[in-house]
């Protein structure tokens, strides 16, 4: 089951149009620099300035500085062991009973005795992190997603939900995909000449290598393990459109340059007008799980034409969404805190709402799939192994900053290509792949639960004018609403930007511990004071404030232990004892699983078996 999480709605006063200068909103941004602990707070100021200046810049002729710092960030620390196994104990202990504690104590214990097994992983590990820019980066690729045999779909890949739009008529639809296509390819261009500039925490510069995995790219699947391939320059000068489950190639590019929005409308009318049906929605094979996917693949490509539409789609800069009217759900009208427009929104971003909706009108390995709908329910979908949420927000606050004189744009077909509609070779063997797919699907979405809750009783104010972190302040509040539902606390996970070092993505901030549970049984329990639950709640919160600095700063033991892991499995050695206790195992499996962005609007993401809560 999932919820919705949520990140502030964007804020319409500050945007700006391309090339024209942003107001600055420096009291906002104060404000909003307040609400996390020091290390969000610090990527928060960087992603705003980052913003401003994308909104500045011109279209550059020259290399900038995107990579000037690349060379002096710094690699990755391996953690102490003996710091590592601290916190994981401590970090445990409110997760099972004291016997199970005591023996997962004297596990550790002999795990990290001196010149034990635990010793020589930690040399190999040190070893390795000296040859590597970054002792994880292949492992966790490889491991969280390209081994992952689930389907990217709910499981993996995250949905971005932008403000809903109000379109008069559907040329407002095509109007508002003609914008958003001509900021992806001016942010491209920015890209391309390295004049993104550079992401900040605080004082210290960003891994800046995941914005090269954004455009041009795609998922491969395998049977074992897949791959992600990038188009080679000058083979990405088209986009794919899907329009009624169909795939149109879009030349968006005219001699080296972009094509003007006039003609992209005047070919999205065409699009639009030609379309029928595809009776085969050869797109909902992207949605089935890995392997099934992988062989499908196989089968299709024994046509050659299908062989050249896939590599059409997967060479394309990126894909282009546009969806009919969703589908409607009676839940979604009931009164609750829930916002309807934007629990639909999330809905079609994340999954597309079941073949029934806009499922089948997706290509679902495209690292971005930006969606416009005809209700006005406008996103992006993207695949996950490409980047963490902060580089896909970049380029989301690039198109919302510069989406709001859409209207203005004028239909053109003059020097306009038509759009080629790829046609594919049905095969029964294909037909049945995509029957099983659309099977699959429709299950898996009625197996997820979303809704988009907006509380409006207060806000982060409160939280800062009583000098706490607003971050830590929710993951106390879903803590305890989770206790009041099962009686017990649950492994928590919250990501941790470790960009700060090359070739960075997340490790995990741990959530629940014994400070949270002393805060959230004291608040169950009768007669206790204000006073008391007050200072539990305080220190529960410099507990988690204090993690989440050292999460960021690769001070967690997470991904640590997984690197211990790696090294046993890759060395041929029976895995330690440590690893197959069952403390272990049930503090990887988390039954909340939270994230935090730093947006103007929610981006909704959705794990099976997880609770993804707002924030």
């Amino acid at each position: 089951m999932s919820s919705t999480l949520e990140i502030s709605q964007f804020d319409k006063t500050n945007l700006a149009n391309f090339g024209s200068k942003s107001k600055n909103s420096t009291s906002g941004q104060r404000n909003k620099d307040k609400m996390l602990s020091k290390s969000a707070r610090m990527l928060n100021s960087g992603m705003a300035r980052q913003s401003k200046a994308l909104f500045k810049t011109s279209s550059p002729a020259r290399k900038g500085n995107m990579f000037a710092k690349q060379i002096e960030l710094p690699h990755l620390p391996v953690p102490q062991l003996q710091q590592s196994l601290s916190k994981y104990l401590l970090a445990v202990r409110c997760l099972v009973e004291d016997n199970d504690f005591n023996k997962t104590k004297r596990i550790a214990e002999d795990f990290g005795k001196e010149s034990g097994i635990g010793e020589m992983l930690q040399e190999k590990l040190i070893e390795r992190s000296r040859v590597e820019v970054n002792w994880i980066a292949k492992w966790w690729d490889n491991s969280a997603y390209f081994d992952f045999r689930m389907p990217v779909v709910v499981h993996s890949s995250p949905g971005l939900a932008f403000p809903k739009q109000t379109f008069t008529d559907d040329l407002d639809q095509l109007k508002y995909a003609a914008r958003a296509i001509r900021c992806v390819i001016n942010f491209k261009r920015l890209v391309d000449s390295e004049s993104v500039p550079v992401d900040m925490l605080g004082p210290h510069p960003m891994c800046m290598m995941q914005y090269k995995n954004l455009l041009s790219t795609c998922r491969i699947p395998h049977t074992q393990r897949d791959t992600r391939v990038r188009a080679a320059s000058g083979e990405d000068q088209h986009i794919i459109v899907m329009h009624n489950n169909n795939f149109y190639v879009m030349d968006v590019y005219r001699n080296g340059q972009p094509v003007p929005e006039s003609e992209l409308l005047g070919q999205l009318i065409e699009i639009r007008n030609s379309t029928q049906t595809q009776e085969f929605p050869v797109g909902i094979l992207t949605s089935d799980g890995r392997t099934q996917w992988a062989n499908a693949r196989q089968r299709l490509m024994k046509d050659s034409q299908n062989s050249a539409n896939l590599e059409t789609i997967e060479k394309s800069l990126f894909v282009l969404c546009l969806d009919d009217s969703p589908l409607k759900y009676p839940c979604d009208q009931q009164k609750s805190l829930a916002d309807p427009d934007y629990t639909v929104t999330s809905r079609e971003m994340l999954h597309g709402g079941g073949t029934k909706s806009n499922s089948g009108n997706r290509w679902f390995d495209k690292v971005l799939q930006f969606i416009v709908g005809k209700d006005g329910h406008i996103g992006v979908c993207y695949e996950h192994s490409a980047a963490e949420g902060p580089p896909v927000v970049a380029v989301c606050n690039y198109i919302l900053g510069q989406a709001g004189n859409f209207r203005d744009i004028q239909s053109s077909s003059s020097h306009t290509e038509a759009p080629v509609r790829l046609e594919w070779n049905m095969h029964p063997d294909n037909i049945e792949d995509i029957n099983i797919a659309i099977e699959h699907l429709d299950s898996l979405v009625d197996d997820v639960q979303l809704k988009s809750f907006v509380y409006r009783g207060y806000g982060k104010e409160m939280a800062k004018k009583n000098k706490m972190s607003p971050d830590a302040f929710v993951q106390l509040v879903m803590h305890l609403a989770y206790y009041r539902l099962h009686r017990h606390i649950p492994p928590t996970y919250e990501s941790a930007a470790t960009r700060k070092f090359q070739l960075g993505r997340t490790d995990t901030i741990r959530t629940a511990s014994m400070t949270s549970k002393a805060f959230v049984e004291a608040m169950m329990a009768p007669g206790k004071p204000n006073s008391e639950l007050a200072q539990l709640f305080r220190t529960a919160i410099k507990a988690h404030t204090k993690y989440t600095k050292e999460a960021c700063n690769g001070e967690a033991f997470d991904r640590h232990f997984f690197g211990l892991k790696m090294i046993a499995v890759e060395s041929g050695m029976d895995l330690p004892e440590f690893f197959m206790d069952k403390t272990f195992s049930r503090a990887l499996h988390f039954n909340m699983s939270t994230s935090q962005v730093c947006a103007r609007w929610r981006l909704n993401l959705a794990e099976n078996d997880d609770i993804t809560v707002p924030k």
